[in-house]
């Protein structure tokens, strides 16, 4: 947590959320908020991290994979259904509106 934050404040700043389970974890969280790392301590976390695989391509990826609920969506083949879709209560009310009359 210290140290997501600490990369938070030296980029583009921002905040983390944490969850708890309930109130037995009050104590543990209270302990990971006292937690500081310093330099020294990125530079460490920072020699482990480059030793593993860095992720490819960019944070949108993982909905465009094959397989996500959101991959059909990302798909230019399937962009005229969205707009269909997008544009049908109003068509469906216009319909109606006209059979009513």
């Amino acid at each position: 947590m210290a140290w997501v934050q600490k990369r938070l404040d030296e980029t583009c700043g921002g905040g983390i959320i944490v969850g708890i389970r309930d109130t037995s974890h009050l104590d543990e969280l209270k302990t990971l908020r006292g937690i500081i790392v310093d330099q020294e301590d990125m530079l460490l976390i920072r020699a482990i991290l480059d030793k593993g695989n860095k992720p490819q391509g960019d944070i949108w990826d993982r909905e465009r994979l094959p397989g996500s609920i959101v991959y059909p969506f990302t798909q230019p083949n399937n962009w005229p259904l969205l707009a269909f879709a997008y544009g049908a209560p109003v068509l469906v009310r216009q319909v109606r509106n006209q059979l009513s009359t």
